[in-house]
């Protein structure tokens, strides 16, 4: 089925350019255009009102309107029709004038030959048709992003909410069994005092498995403020943190300061630092008293990459992507204690930051966890 002929309105009073176009309209030979002509913009107004116009070719110079006002009113009168505007100067900055008003192209008068006409007029609409395109996704990013700041609104209030019916529970479970390890304790028996313990314990794990959701949700949400953050005074704020609990495990760690500054955020880059060097002395063989090392390779290529080494348990090669996933564990609660959040806290702060994360290890040797930033 044959195309329909491009429909252009001509807005020229020129009898003898209008004419000049009309030849080299029909110089295609093909009738792929429906030329319509007017002398005045008003009566060209009216010819676009009706519709069915695929593209204005519009003379600066008319009886009743002259220069870029022209083009305001005919992009005023029909936003979605593509303009070529026709000038007799021989003034580029008048075509750039008319472009940067809304015009697909312009052409000068006297310069203008067939295949170039045809060209302008088939490259207005093809541009036109992208614009509108364009204009069409933007608002639907818009949409879309407006429709998930709300319901990211939405999350974080039903993630605080639910975090606060569930946590009043599991305290009050925690609370009742402590009272009955402490007032009951003859009363329940040996098989009672055990069950009690397993309360305890249970909401304590609970509470902890909400107050990691909670880092992991905050973190995918919160907007970020990058800038200069010191190695040095994170890891020292951690270690100061996480002083009761290595003493208590009789872990010893060593940095190699100084540590240089990289490009992030102070709280997140403490969060991380603070899961790998938790991991680092939980994950030990019985026995064995944890050895961390933290230290960082010379900045290369624009990129800090710091380490956090052990003396665990290591992890073979084929779970070293795995770990980084949520409730991802390779060994069961009652060997070693955590949630299966920790990485994952680890991976989605670097990715906000715009770095990486990852582990050199195998089993039985030890893991090497890094995490690389810009400098």
């Amino acid at each position: 089925m044959p195309e329909a002929p491009i429909c252009i309105l001509l807005v020229e009073d020129s009898p003898s350019d209008a004419e000049l176009i009309r030849v080299m309209l029909a110089e295609e030979g093909s009738g792929g255009f429906d030329l319509r002509h007017t002398t005045r913009l008003a009566t060209g107004l009216e010819a676009l009102a009706r519709g069915a116009i695929d593209v204005v070719l519009l003379d600066l110079s008319l009886p009743d309107s002259f220069g870029m006002d022209t083009v305001r009113k005919v992009r005023a009168a029909a936003p979605d029709v593509p303009i070529v505007v026709m000038t007799g100067l021989k003034d580029e900055r008048v075509g750039d004038q008319a472009v940067e008003m809304g015009a697909q192209d312009y052409l000068v008068k006297g310069q203008v030959d067939h295949h170039l006409l045809l060209r302008a007029v088939r490259y207005a609409i093809q541009r036109q048709r992208s614009e509108e395109s364009l204009r069409k996704s933007e608002e639907q990013y818009r949409e879309l992003a407006e429709r998930l700041r709300q319901v990211n609104g939405e999350l974080e209030a039903f993630t605080y909410s639910v975090s606060h019916d569930l946590r009043a529970p599991l305290r009050a479970m925690q609370g009742f069994a402590h009272a009955l390890l402490e007032d009951c304790l003859d009363a329940l028996g040996p098989d009672g005092q055990e069950y009690a313990r397993r309360i305890a314990a249970a909401a304590r794990r609970m509470e902890t498995l909400i107050s990691d959701l909670l880092a992991y949700s905050r973190l995918s949400r919160s907007e970020l403020e990058l800038g200069p953050v010191d190695l040095d005074a994170v890891v020292m704020d951690v270690l100061e943190q996480l002083d009761p609990g290595l003493r208590e495990k009789g872990a010893r760690v060593e940095v190699e300061r100084p540590l240089p500054v990289v490009h992030g955020h102070s709280a997140t880059l403490f969060q991380v630092v603070s899961n790998l060097v938790i991991n680092a002395v939980k994950f030990v063989a019985p026995a064995v008293s944890p050895h961390v090392r933290i230290h960082a390779d010379p900045p290369a290529e624009g990129l800090v990459c710091l380490w956090v080494d052990d003396n665990g348990i290591g992890i073979e090669p084929q779970h070293h992507e795995r770990i980084f996933m949520p409730f991802e564990r390779l060994h069961g609660s009652d060997t070693y204690a955590g949630t299966g959040i920790g990485l994952a806290i680890v991976k989605k702060a670097m990715e906000r930051m715009g770095g990486r994360a990852g582990v050199q290890s195998k089993a039985g040797a030890g893991s090497k966890f890094w995490v690389k930033l810009k400098k």
